[in-house]
């Protein structure tokens, strides 16, 4: 009869045990920490992040580089206006839009820092699309199109090459 108390009474504390939260992890989005019964920390296991979470904060980053960029020019003196939305995709970029900048259009693009397109936009000063060249200027991984065409253009260039 002994046994079969000791038996229960200790089937009793496992399963209490069990269901008392003993186990408990940490952030979800980083780090899995297990911790037994009396909160010793047993397995660190890190989570690999989502390929669309990854995607999302590479954009996020992108848009705030480009943000980034028009704040430059906006704390430099320049008038900012309207953004345009521009297909960055034609010129192989990660992200990118139009904007006035004292009164005219210039384009901004995000490029992945390895992606042929800025390789070529950084030896020649040109983005060529399909036998058709189009002027830009890199600074690091952020290019500038449409300046050419601006009625400032050799200070909007000065002020871009100024950024970081």
């Amino acid at each position: 009869m002994k046994k079969i108390l000791f038996m229960f009474a200790t089937l009793t504390v496992l399963v209490l045990a069990a269901c008392s939260g003993g186990n408990e992890s940490t952030s979800k989005e980083e780090t899995n920490v297990i911790k037994n019964q009396n909160d010793n920390t047993v397995i660190t296991k890190s989570e690999e992040p989502k390929e669309e979470e990854v995607e999302q904060e590479q954009t996020q980053a992108n848009d705030n580089q480009l943000e980034s960029v028009v704040n430059y020019f906006e704390s430099n003196g320049y008038s900012i206006g309207e953004k345009s939305v521009k297909a960055f995709e034609m010129v192989k970029a990660t992200e990118g839009f139009g904007i006035e900048v004292n009164g005219a259009n210039v384009e901004f693009y995000s490029y992945d820092p390895n992606s042929e397109a800025l390789k070529e936009i950084q030896s020649s000063g040109k983005y060529n699309m399909d036998g058709f060249e189009i002027e830009a200027v890199a600074n690091g991984n952020i290019v500038m199109m449409g300046h050419q065409f601006h009625p400032e253009k050799d200070k909007i260039i000065e002020t871009f090459n100024s950024y970081q």
